[in-house]
């Protein structure tokens, strides 16, 4: 008997059409030999919606009425499986949709993979494709993230962060301090290039920093690198044992590689690539020297942050200087294209990461979250004493 995954996508969040691309590919390679497949749709006002007609992305062009031809549902927990129902019960309608055996996400941005929707589907004790809370929190905010990876002494570029409500001249000083102009602003908890600005001097410093800021509270700020190579990563897995891709060298068209660059360009008829449709070359063109730098940092990278899934890391690379730029705990397309040269398939991918997700569950069900005491009943307690 198949077993049946629900994929979580959409959500409130800037990335929200990026999710649907990814899930859309997603959920078209999954084994159907093995697993049914439930899409399971988050709206931006954060309401749960399924619908078959979730898996063409032709549905998807007018949102709102997507929505409005498909049932809005809930999810509860049941027997070892997530229940989803119909949210407004019909009595000559069966409310259950279906029971979900495995939940997997495959989201983008503030609100859902931030650690936000892995804390929530964790409550329904099934198995969960996707990071784990703190990893998804680390990896969401960049902030966090550099600051962790610096403990670790990993190669980065200079950098800063700071909060809205500190004073442009505070924040001008710092920069002057640190690194000096020109420099790239990014909102701290934001991906797929949104909200990226470059500070060629003083003089841009205030209306630059008030247009991240309207993306978050809180930016990063990076010395400006021009002269640079970009390659990519991915790895699998968990502490215990993971793997790596290969290595890909990202052609850009601009001097930052933009939102347009990555999901726009290729974006014609009625399927979308996304990252993968990027112009790239697989494997990059680097010295042995350069792939064992990257590689080690991104293993170290890896477990320093407690990754769980499938990430994908970009770095910079600047004659033989490998920096690590960010992580992407949730990447877009989900990497299969760092799998393929590797003979590794979009399905045979996505095999192994609903199999790692099953045997992490039934690694954690061996460890003790709770005691089988109650002090509350415990006779003369007063006062918890």
């Amino acid at each position: 008997m198949r077993q049946k995954i629900g994929v979580l996508f959409g959500g409130k969040s800037v990335e929200h059409e990026i999710s649907i691309i990814s899930a859309l590919q997603a959920m078209e390679h999954i084994d159907r030999n093995q697993y049914d497949v439930l899409p399971i749709y988050i709206s931006k006002d954060n309401k749960f919606y399924s619908d078959e007609s979730f898996l063409n992305i032709d549905t998807f062009k007018d949102l709102n009425k997507a929505t409005s031809d498909a049932y809005e549902v809930y999810l509860e927990k049941g027997d070892n499986q997530v229940i989803v129902k119909r949210s407004k019960g019909n009595v000559f309608k069966k409310n259950i949709v279906a029971s979900i055996d495995i939940l997997f996400l495959i989201v983008h941005g503030t609100n859902v993979e931030d650690g936000t929707l892995s804390g929530f589907v964790n409550m329904f004790d099934v198995p969960v494709v996707g990071p784990n809370v703190l990893s998804g929190a680390i990896g969401q905010d960049k902030a966090v993230m550099k600051d962790i990876l610096k403990a670790h002494n990993i190669s980065q570029t200079k950098y800063i962060w700071a909060y809205d409500n500190e004073s442009y001249d505070a924040i001008n000083n710092r920069i002057t301090q640190e690194m000096g102009y020109p420099v790239i602003v990014k909102p701290a908890s934001l991906g797929s290039s949104v909200g990226i600005e470059v500070i060629e001097d003083e003089s841009m410093l205030e209306a630059k920093l008030d247009s991240s800021f309207t993306y978050d509270q809180k930016v990063v700020i990076e010395e400006y690198l021009t002269d640079f190579r970009e390659l990519n990563i991915s790895l699998k897995g968990n502490y215990n044992n993971f793997e790596l891709s290969c290595i890909e060298e990202v052609r850009k068209n601009d001097e930052i590689l933009s939102y347009e660059d990555k999901y726009l360009q290729n974006a014609k008829g009625d399927k979308s690539s996304g990252m993968a449709s990027l112009a790239r070359q697989i494997q990059a063109d680097i010295t042995d020297s350069v792939k064992q730098k990257l590689e080690s940092i991104s293993k170290e990278a890896f477990l320093a942050l407690n990754v769980q899934g499938i990430i994908r890391i970009d770095f910079m690379l600047v004659n033989d200087t490998v920096y690590l730029n960010e992580v992407n705990n949730i990447p877009g397309s989900l990497a299969f294209y760092l799998w393929e040269p590797k003979g590794v398939s979009y399905t045979e991918l996505l095999n192994s990461l609903i199999e790692e997700a099953i045997n992490i569950f039934f690694a954690k069900k061996q460890k003790t979250f709770s005691i089988d005491t109650n002090v509350l009943a415990i006779k003369g307690s007063k006062n918890g004493k």
